[in-house]
């Protein structure tokens, strides 16, 4: 595949314009400057500096004249502060794709990017735009920034990828069919763009408070010089008596000090890594009465992890009691073994946020985290391990699988090992013995009710099961070849269409040895059950909103302290509406 010439991705890129997102024109800095005085409080303000100036009043109406343009001012310089942390944030975003171009592979910005481009995506790349799959090996998106599920998606050829989402696993060639605003992203944009900003609560009661000042101010005006005229007093003498009345009503210093206020609380919220555009909205966070809450990323961390493990033929919720000693062969250490080798999954550490996050196969990534969890560096692990062979996972076998040997200054006997894992029912089907207690016994049809039903058990509380195998080989007759069984990307377009590894794995038919399984789900933020306490000592309710499962949604919601066990979905959601 030759891609797009530059000539032809020149005219693309006149006609379609920039792959980004369109934002709103933005006002110029007079316009935003005026805005600041669109309201019922300022005018008013405005109103009794010219009457302050007009009786001879100079120094209150220069006063007041002064405190509205500070006021003014004060506010356009915090909602462009905000702004300019929002523009950092967008070039953050900015990422560099490789594409085809007359016939080789350039590296450019996505924003480049024009339909008919021919894209290389990998774990861990974020897809740059709309298009189609041209060529896959095990493509997995995880597309939770345009869905909110956590679980990433299997793609085959000619299905569709979206902007924004990740590449969790596999990597392909797609082909760009939308870009900008014509993409999912950009439509989503689009609409947002067309909600009319409403007033704040406290907006709208400091109109009404304003509106009733004005209305009692022009009355006791009226009042005074009406009871002037009556006493005898010169038409002008009564009219200055009023006219300084009503001045005096207006609270020249409410704007100033809401906006101080204001931007107190902006303040904190930047202290919390909460970015507000506008100094309006932080008073709205005073008036919720609901909070409607989404699932995947909000209530959870949208990432999977470990729950449960079933090893020794038994359930083992405490996790973190594991202990690590390799040098025996115990199902538990070994099924830790193979989730660190038996994958292809990374765990990279996110300085901005002081947390790490997955490279790859969110699946995979959870059995790094529980390793990560019990004090195993899995990095040093690899380290002593080389893998000779491996096959990867496909949707035909539901399995992956490694040949791994000891680095040889650490081999002792029996150090040479194929290691599985994958759906239960695969593993289950190549397994004759089970590892119970560090001994190998018959995988008998009773010890292969008691997995499935635990299998089962998970599966109704809407977890991911995993399956887990072994079976050791004679070093002697291990193949060394690092090159079988893999898989590599051609630099060159013309020999990207991958090939299925050749592999050594017949001999594992229905010899292997079978290990434990592992509960997977996306886990619950440790911060939110805390903060729904909060919420509802402060007499808000909360209500969750999710796509997923009902026995999903219940477990997430009992977790988070959102529902009392035995809830059903439903209930919890007539309850707290």
């Amino acid at each position: 595949m030759k891609g797009l010439t530059s000539v032809q991705a020149e005219q693309f890129l006149t006609q379609y314009g920039l792959n980004t997102i369109s934002e709103q024109k933005k006002k110029s800095i007079f316009v935003k400057f005026f805005e600041q005085f669109n309201n019922f409080l300022t005018l008013l303000l405005i109103l009794a500096a010219f009457f302050s100036l007009l009786i001879g009043e100079k120094v209150d109406g220069i006063l007041i004249i002064s405190i509205v343009i500070l006021n003014a001012l004060f506010g356009i310089y915090q909602e462009k502060k905000a702004e300019d942390s929002v523009k950092v944030l967008k070039k953050m975003t900015m990422t560099k794709v490789r594409v085809i171009r007359d016939g080789s592979q350039i590296e450019i910005d996505s924003q480049f990017l024009v339909p008919g481009d021919m894209v290389y995506l990998e774990e861990g790349a974020k897809v740059p735009a709309d298009g189609i799959v041209c060529e896959n090996f095990n493509l997995e998106i995880n597309e939770s920034a345009l869905t909110g599920e956590s679980m990433p998606v299997i793609k085959a050829i000619n299905e569709e990828v979206f902007s924004g989402t990740i590449v969790a696993k596999g990597r392909g060639l797609v082909k760009i069919k939308k870009t900008g605003m014509n993409t999912k992203f950009g439509t989503i944009a689009k609409n947002l763009s067309l909600i009319n900003d409403g007033k704040t609560p406290l907006q709208k009661k400091l109109e009404k408070l304003t509106k009733l000042i004005g209305i009692f101010g022009i009355v006791i005006s009226i009042v005074v010089f009406v009871i002037s005229k009556i006493e005898g007093i010169d038409y002008f003498p009564a009219f200055l008596l009023s006219v300084s009345l009503a001045v005096a009503v207006v609270p020249e210093g409410l704007p100033a000090v809401m906006t101080i206020t204001l931007a107190i609380g902006m303040k904190k919220m930047a202290d919390k890594k909460a970015v507000v555009k506008k100094l309006s909205a932080i008073e709205a966070l005073g008036s919720i009465t609901l909070i409607a809450t989404d699932k995947t990323g909000t209530l959870t961390e949208n990432k999977m992890k470990v729950k449960e493990v079933f090893f020794d033929n038994k359930s083992e919720k405490e996790i973190s009691n594991f202990k690590f000693l390799i040098s025996k062969p115990n199902a538990r250490e070994l099924l830790i073994l193979n989730g660190i080798l038996c994958s292809t999954a990374s765990l990279v550490y996110i300085h901005d946020h002081g947390t790490w996050d997955v490279l790859g196969d969110p699946t995979e990534g959870s059995l790094l985290y529980l390793a990560q969890q019990i004090g195993i560096d899995y990095e040093e692990v690899r380290k002593n391990w080389e893998i000779v062979d491996e096959k990867p996972f496909d949707s035909v076998t539901k399995m992956m699988s490694v040949t791994v040997k000891k680095n040889q200054s650490l081999a002792t006997n029996h150090q040479s090992l194929i290691l599985s894992k994958g759906a239960p029912e695969s593993i289950i089907n190549v397994c004759n013995r089970i590892l119970i207690n560090g001994k190998k016994e018959e995988l008998t049809n009773e010890k292969k009710k008691k997995i499935e039903n635990q299998v089962s058990q998970w599966a109704s509380q809407g977890l991911r099961v995993l399956a887990f195998s072994y079976s050791t080989l004679d070093a002697r007759n291990l193949k060394l070849d690092k090159e079988v069984g893999s898989s590599k990307l051609d630099n060159q377009a013309s020999n990207f269409k991958l090939q299925n590894p050749t592999s050594n794995f017949q001999h594992q038919t229905s010899s292997m040895i079978f290990l434990g399984l592992v509960a997977i789900h996306d886990a619950p933020r440790l911060e939110v059950k805390e903060a729904i306490e909060k919420a509802k000592k402060a007499g808000i309710k909360v209500i969750m909103i999710t796509g997923d499962n009902e026995k999903t949604a219940e477990a997430i919601g009992v977790s988070c302290g959102l529902v009392r066990e035995a809830f059903s979905l439903i209930n919890m959601m007539i309850k707290s509406c």
